[in-house]
């Protein structure tokens, strides 16, 4: 069974923990059996892609020979847990002679939501951040790159201003200050939409 890039996938009113092996519908236990299960997740970790019977038997009974009859039969049985009649297409779609794919609108879970949310910046960072910038107006935001600009090996942000479009780096960002956190005073750079490629070039 291969390895999955998520361990919790969610779905109209479905919530599927892989590491548990639980299919939850509104939060309880939806009985499914082993295989039908694993045919789920290997569907949930392909969305809208078809993935042929072949692969689909390849990745959920890895050992010996198995009939493609077993795959229909838990499909059915997938199919049956989630609510669906074998015509429905709400979830899982069926193209005669290949394979199969998931169709359903996945949804991000909290755990993930809460995991790709950056963490917030200290304050002493965004008072340091804010004199290295000159200041800023009130409710002021800044799209923030980390990267070594200028090839000493140290932690750099390259930091755009929304209001005028200029780009500013901040050398040494990792240097000690207060609270543990200092910045270099900003060098200003060209307008944003000056650099093809959105990375701001070094200081010279």
């Amino acid at each position: 069974m291969e390895a999955f890039t998520e361990s919790v996938y969610e779905f109209g009113s479905f919530r599927v923990d892989t590491d548990s092996r639980q299919l939850l519908k509104d939060g309880q236990a939806v009985a499914l059996a082993p295989k039908a299960f694993d045919l789920l997740c290997c569907l949930l970790a392909h969305p809208h892609r078809l993935l042929a019977k072949e692969e689909l038997l390849k990745s959920v009974w890895p050992r010996g020979f198995v009939e493609e009859g077993n795959l229909s039969h838990n499909i059915f049985l997938l199919r049956r847990a989630l609510g669906e009649s074998p015509e429905e297409h709400r979830t899982i779609v069926t193209v005669p002679g290949r394979g199969y794919k998931f169709v359903g609108q996945m949804r991000q879970s909290a755990g993930r939501a809460a995991a790709a949310s950056p963490p917030p910046i200290p304050a002493a960072a965004a008072d340091a951040l804010t004199a290295a910038l000159g200041g800023s107006r009130p409710g002021q935001t800044y799209a923030i790159t980390a990267g070594d600009f200028n090839g000493d090996g140290k932690l750099d942000l390259a930091v755009v201003n929304p209001l005028d479009g200029s780009i500013s780096i901040l050398l040494n960002a990792t240097e000690p200050g207060v609270g543990g956190v200092s910045f270099a005073p900003a060098v200003k750079l060209a307008r944003a939409e000056e650099h093809q490629d959105g990375v701001p070039e070094h200081p010279a």
